[in-house]
């Protein structure tokens, strides 16, 4: 999860192809910080459980992806990147280019 700048976002949008390759897709995210272990379950575990009489008047939203409620509490809005078109989503994997691969793999010697 990144935080942006409205001209950063927009540097984004462009490199990308936005809205040619790729579509903004809203979607609410669950933050965490963590150990590498457990750190994503709990974090998943306290959004989508209710458990303290001050969590019961929680507004509940569905998550579109796979059904699970995330308290408003515990999840920010965000936007996501996705095919633009439904048959590129629909398909098989598409491996990234070269160039791309190359920017992951200089980022991660960083």
């Amino acid at each position: 999860l990144y935080k942006l700048t409205e001209e950063d976002f927009g540097i984004i949008c462009r490199t990308e192809g936005v809205p040619l390759a790729y579509s903004l897709h809203r979607c609410r995210v669950v933050p965490y910080d963590g150990d590498g272990e457990a750190a994503g379950a709990d974090a998943m575990r306290r959004a989508t459980s209710i458990s303290t009489e001050s969590e019961r008047t929680t507004k509940i939203i569905p998550n579109d992806e796979n059904g699970e409620q995330l308290s408003r509490k515990y999840s920010v809005p965000a936007f996501t990147l996705r095919a633009a078109r439904k048959g590129w989503r629909e398909g098989g994997d598409i491996p990234p280019s070269k160039s791309y691969l190359n920017v992951l793999i200089r980022g991660a010697k960083e």
